[in-house]
């Protein structure tokens, strides 16, 4: 099975087949390592690792996130880490604000075709988390398109009675 695991807040490639009843090729960004696995109870594992090194490993399932403690290693020491498992959307959602805190810009998107009713905004403004930036009717309601974080509003892409697609870009907001 491939993944994207998010190990220690970091984004990795993960793969793990099995290549026997107890043996597992484990691939995390491309390094591959061989581990005889096997239960103990249903929350611990005894592991032996390509280095033969022998681990218990308890962990605990959350959601998308699974917890593990390694025991038992070279040093007499507890080692933990957290691994989450998120579906694509989480992925994406993820990536965009990672890319969105990089670029210190806010692309305000709205997520639905409508007719703008309102923009509650200039250009050179400043807004706060949560302010609303632009109404837009959609399906007979308005929605309240709202920043994330507060900043500078930099430009406005729309104007009251203009009608715009789904992901059309409003407005952007600079830290």
């Amino acid at each position: 099975m491939k993944y994207t695991a998010i190990l220690n807040g970091k984004e990795r490639n993960l793969e793990i087949v099995k290549e026997s009843p107890h043996m597992y090729r484990v691939s995390v960004d491309g390094e591959i390592c061989l581990f005889d696995a096997r239960a103990c109870t249903y929350d611990l594992f005894s592991i032996l690792g390509c280095d033969n090194t022998s681990y218990d490993v308890a962990f605990t399932l959350e959601e998308s996130r699974t917890h593990l403690i390694f025991r038992n290693n070279p040093n007499n020491s507890n080692y933990s880490f957290t691994i989450d498992l998120p579906d694509e959307r989480m992925l994406k959602i993820r990536r965009a604000k990672i890319d969105e805190e990089k670029s210190g810009t806010e692309i305000i998107n709205t997520s639905m075709p409508g007719k703008v009713i309102s923009v509650m905004v200039k250009e050179g403004q400043n807004v706060a988390p949560g302010d609303v930036i632009v109404i837009i009717e959609a399906m007979k309601m308005q929605n309240e398109i709202r920043t994330r974080r507060g900043g500078r509003v930099k430009s406005i892409h729309i104007k009251e009675g203009q009608t715009v697609e789904s992901n059309a870009e409003l407005a952007k907001i600079e830290r």
